[in-house]
């Protein structure tokens, strides 16, 4: 798919390359960095679980959280994980719709809070 966006891009700034006469590569190199970087805020963005921890991965950086370091997580306008010592982190790939929000309804980001829950429970009832 983002192929296909940086191809119809390319060819646009073809076309409006050889009317006005201006540079083609620059436009096609600029018009193909903002897509990348709008696919990554969009496809990229995850909050992975697994059995070491949490992954958070937002566009600009990828932070990685053992279980131990991970002291609660909470629902707000988005999922945020409360660290041991204090700090927050708040992640980019769960937000809560602005309508849920309005009406006080449960979302997507309670069911994650909610399953991030029971596993940090799980895990770090497993763990010595």
């Amino acid at each position: 798919m983002l192929a296909i966006v940086v191809a119809a891009v390319a060819y646009l700034d073809m076309r409006a390359g050889a009317e006005t006469g201006g540079g083609i590569a620059f436009y096609t190199v600029l018009s193909s960095v903002a897509v990348t970087l709008i696919a990554r805020a969009f496809v990229w963005s995850a909050i992975v679980a697994g059995t070491h921890g949490v992954q958070v991965r937002s566009p600009l950086q990828t932070r990685r959280l053992s279980w131990a370091k991970v002291r609660d997580f909470r629902a707000e306008d988005r999922v945020v994980i409360v660290l041991a010592d204090g700090r927050e982190v708040r992640c980019w790939a769960v937000q809560r719709a602005n309508i849920a929000g309005l009406l006080k309804r449960r979302s997507c980001v309670d069911d994650v809070v909610a399953d991030l829950t029971r596993l940090h429970n799980e895990h770090m009832a497993d763990s010595p």
